[in-house]
């Protein structure tokens, strides 16, 4: 009898044991379902680097279209203005890429320049650079200069190089600052201002002119050229 009742009891002990565990259990397995039911945690806010800020690149414009008459016209460019034809073009004095030594504007005195403000990133200016490359090379011996000029960071001197490797380009290729960009309005690449020997801007155009760089500026170049 003694054995019979020491086996009851360790099984009631044994019972107890067993519920006590299996509420154990299910209390934990309720918690995990909670957090698991529950919202996600918010992740922490990253804070994303700034954009930097380049110009637009426009659309082709009509020929004889003037970057100063596309002003406030609704036609979506950037123009905000710059100087006026028939005003004295803004000086500069910049650094070549690729190249020792600076070249400014006051220097090509007594010449005609072409103005040409680009970027390696901007299709419509890559693009009608063979273009001024050819004007370049036509025109040169009679007091032509095509001068080109991008701004950093946005192109740095490797890419200006590659860009000029691709497309042959032999004109002088100059780097911005804020000062000349804001002075020639360049806010929609691109850009481009011939400039008389006298130092006075002829003709302004925002975007690739139509139907070629080359044909729309060989009559005006012509013209100015023929100018004493």
């Amino acid at each position: 009898m003694k054995e019979l009742r020491c086996f009851l009891r360790l099984g009631a002990v044994l019972a107890v044991v067993a519920a006590s565990l299996s509420l154990a259990a299910c209390g934990g397995a309720n918690n995990g379902g909670s957090e698991a039911g529950g919202a996600a945690p918010t992740p922490p806010k990253m804070a994303s680097a700034p954009a930097v800020k380049k110009p637009a690149p426009v659309a082709k414009p009509a020929a004889g279209t003037s970057a100063s008459s596309m002003a406030g016209s609704g036609s979506g460019l950037l123009f905000t203005g710059g100087p006026a034809e028939g005003s004295a073009s803004p000086g500069f004095d910049l650094s070549r890429v690729g190249s020792p030594g600076k070249l400014s504007l006051a220097s090509l005195k007594g010449k005609v320049a072409l103005v040409n403000f680009w970027a390696t990133w901007c299709n419509p200016c890559v693009h009608e650079m063979p273009d001024l490359e050819k004007l370049h090379k036509q025109f040169g011996k009679q007091g032509l200069v095509v001068v080109g000029i991008t701004e950093p960071p946005q192109d740095s001197a490797a890419e200006v190089a590659t860009v000029r490797k691709a497309k042959g380009i032999t004109y002088p290729l100059l780097t911005a600052n804020p000062a000349v960009t804001k002075a020639y309005s360049a806010t929609a690449i691109p850009q481009s201002y011939l400039v008389g020997r006298n130092g006075k801007l002829i003709k302004s155009v925002t975007g690739e002119p139509a139907p070629t760089a080359a044909a729309y500026w060989t009559p005006l170049i012509r013209k100015a050229l023929a100018s004493s």
